[in-house]
């Protein structure tokens, strides 16, 4: 009897341990995909305005790595911390 409980315990763990695994890998690709928007972002308005020459495009990436690439650093230091807590409180 003792022996059939423990076995029950057993499934019982190695479910929950697969629902977390499962539940932080959608977290973990969902706040993956928020902190690369600013990325998406650029190369959409990049395709948009189709840049021609040396100075559109000079411009255009200047802005690009100014603008979207200081907000994209800020988000991957978010993600960072995230995926830290997400995974450390349940490994």
């Amino acid at each position: 009897m003792d022996n059939s409980l423990h076995q029950i315990d057993s499934r019982q763990k190695k479910r929950d341990r697969f629902q977390t695994v499962t539940v932080n890998t959608a977290i973990s690709a969902f706040a993956t995909a928020i902190a690369l928007i600013p990325f998406w972002i650029y190369l959409g308005i990049r395709v948009l305005l189709q840049p021609e020459g040396f100075w559109q495009n000079l411009v255009l990436t200047g802005i690009g790595v100014w603008l979207m690439g200081g907000i994209q650093a800020s988000l991957f230091i978010v993600l960072l911390v995230v995926l830290y807590f997400l995974w450390a409180k349940n490994p």
